[in-house]
């Protein structure tokens, strides 16, 4: 699982763009793990609208993993703040 919101520092911020359009925001989070070199272990994408649409973190074992909301997986209208973790491209 990722970190809890309180442990970690926001690094960066900037514009999600795709193919010249906003889409919303991505957010570079770091977390105290002294185990890692990593300068960033946690991210974050938000829509237009500021919703959490997907996050990307490192679990225990180094393998970086990401989770996206289902509406997004399944091609709905709306967001439906549940999110499915996906690997390599297939969720589980």
């Amino acid at each position: 699982m990722p970190p809890e919101q309180h442990d970690m520092t926001l690094v960066a911020s900037q514009p999600w763009v795709v193919e010249g359009e906003v889409m919303g925001k991505l957010a570079a989070y770091v977390y105290h793990d002294l185990a890692t070199k990593r300068s960033v272990d946690y991210l974050e994408f938000y829509d237009k609208t500021g919703h959490l649409v997907m996050f990307s973190w490192f679990d225990r074992f180094g393998i970086q993993r990401t989770a996206v909301d289902r509406g997004i997986l399944e091609q709905k209208d709306t967001l439906e703040g549940i999110f499915v973790i996906v690997l390599d491209g297939e969720s589980l």
